[in-house]
């Protein structure tokens, strides 16, 4: 599948790194999910990537500490639509929405 977009994760303890969106990503401290977190306030399955209509959504799915984004927390099981630059945050860590024709630097 084509890259669609990327996603720069900050996490505590851990160098920042880059990850490839293409498909429905699953967020979460379970070893089953597309992208692990690590930090105890990430619940085992947190949140939620997936596309509808060629656009990118965010849906919290009824975590412990909430998803919060550009500041604002998310109500659970309610899609949000993603927009370039956006951050998903976790209380002070993030993860920010980079597209795939602006992000430089990332080897395909």
């Amino acid at each position: 599948m084509p890259i669609v977009a990327y996603l720069s994760i900050s996490e505590a303890g851990r160098t920042d790194c880059i990850v490839p969106i293409t498909d429905t990503t699953t967020i979460g401290r379970s070893a089953e999910c597309d992208i692990v977190l690590e930090a105890a306030i990430v619940s085992r399955q947190h949140a939620m990537l997936f596309f509808d209509a060629g656009e990118m959504l965010l849906l919290d799915l009824e975590s412990t500490t909430g998803t919060w984004l550009n500041g604002v927390l998310l109500p659970p099981d309610e899609p949000v639509r993603l927009a370039e630059g956006d951050l998903i945050q976790r209380r002070t860590r993030g993860l920010r929405i980079c597209s795939a024709g602006q992000h430089r630097g990332i080897r395909r």
